[in-house]
């Protein structure tokens, strides 16, 4: 009989432990899937307001934006820097919406791809809209504060430059 008793305790305390660590699971997964939510809505957010900031800066003549000419920013940081595009009909025979790649050279003596993160596939934009192209800044660790670079940023419809700006970059002291 006592061993009926103890085998009958084991299995109450097993099925309590069970039950505690599925609802600290449950609970978790429910945080988790939260902040996640947050996260998603506040980079919607940015990309929603850098999209307006595009819409109600850019010209109407204007092919491309840039918000600014010079980007401070801090060693081993990033920022977004959201290039503008209108697509203008150049020809009669153009489609409806063209593809727009962005590519970047500058004076740094060293592989551009640290320092820019580009869109891999291009982005088409229609005739006669604007839209936001986001490429990200990213200053490597180790870049002497104060120091200054020039930076082209191309933008090209097809394979053919469709516009061109240089932008400064300064790493924060």
């Amino acid at each position: 009989m006592l061993n009926k008793k103890g085998a009958l305790e084991l299995s109450v305390s097993t099925i309590i432990i069970i039950v505690i660590g599925v609802t600290l699971l449950v609970l978790g997964l429910v945080f988790v899937q939260g902040t996640f939510r947050k996260v998603t809505e506040l980079s919607e957010g940015a990309f929603r307001a850098a999209d307006e900031q595009i819409q109600n800066n850019m010209g109407a003549s204007d092919k491309i934006y840039i918000p600014g000419q010079t980007f401070e920013v801090d060693s081993g940081e990033s920022s977004t820097i959201n290039i503008g595009v209108q697509n203008f009909k150049e020809s009669g025979s153009e489609p409806k919406s063209s593809p727009f790649k962005i590519d970047v050279s500058g004076g740094i003596g060293e592989d551009i791809s640290e320092w820019f993160v580009l869109p891999k596939e291009a982005v088409l934009v229609a005739v006669g809209e604007k839209k936001g192209i986001p490429i990200l800044l990213t200053i490597p660790d180790g870049v002497i504060p104060g120091s200054a670079f020039s930076f082209s940023i191309k933008v090209l419809k097809g394979n053919s430059i469709y516009g061109q700006e240089v932008i400064i970059v300064k790493v924060k002291k």
